[in-house]
């Protein structure tokens, strides 16, 4: 009897125990990451004698020679890009005094107002060019082209035998 006993408590001990429990939950974890206002470019550049479209070879040489080179700008935001200038104004000027009539052309995948033709230096260098950003397009190839061109009617003389140089800044920032 004793032993039916025994056997009739652990019976009704397992119909009352609880039933057994996964031994596995899942859990979740939030992730949030914050990313800034970016606008940078990748690298400085530099347009050479050698990236010309040849050399000038007269005094009065209209026509001129173009050289372009592109400038990657990273951004998230729109931006307006401003041209300055560094040294000369933005004209290409010789060792001496000598200058040649230095114009440019700053073009972009997606600026709004960017120059169909070549403007003159002055009207260059401080205009404001809006470049916009688009969802999921984070840089834009922005091309700087300038032209040069031997303007003896304007100085009177011919332009000495020499290289040419300036150098612009380009300053890509959020519009206020």
């Amino acid at each position: 009897m004793k032993r039916l006993l025994v056997v009739a408590m652990l019976g009704l001990g397992l119909l009352l125990a609880p039933p057994a429990r996964a031994l596995d939950d899942a859990g979740t974890c939030g992730i949030t990451v914050t990313v800034d206002e970016i606008v940078e470019w990748d690298a400085n550049v530099t347009i050479a004698a050698a990236d010309f479209s040849g050399h000038i070879t007269a005094a009065e040489d209209t026509t001129g020679i173009t050289a372009s080179e592109a400038m990657t700008l990273y951004f998230n935001v729109d931006v307006n890009i401003v041209p300055s200038d560094a040294t000369n104004s933005g004209v290409l000027t010789g060792s001496g005094s000598d200058t040649l009539t230095t114009t440019y052309k700053l073009t972009g995948a997606d600026m709004t107002n960017p120059d169909a033709d070549y403007i003159a230096t002055g009207t260059f260098i401080g205009k404001s060019y809006a470049q916009t950003h688009g969802a999921g397009d984070g840089d834009d190839v922005i091309t700087v082209n300038v032209k040069a061109v031997a303007d003896a009617s304007g100085a009177g003389a011919c332009p000495d035998a020499d290289d040419y140089t300036t150098t612009i800044t380009l300053t890509a920032t959020k519009p206020a």
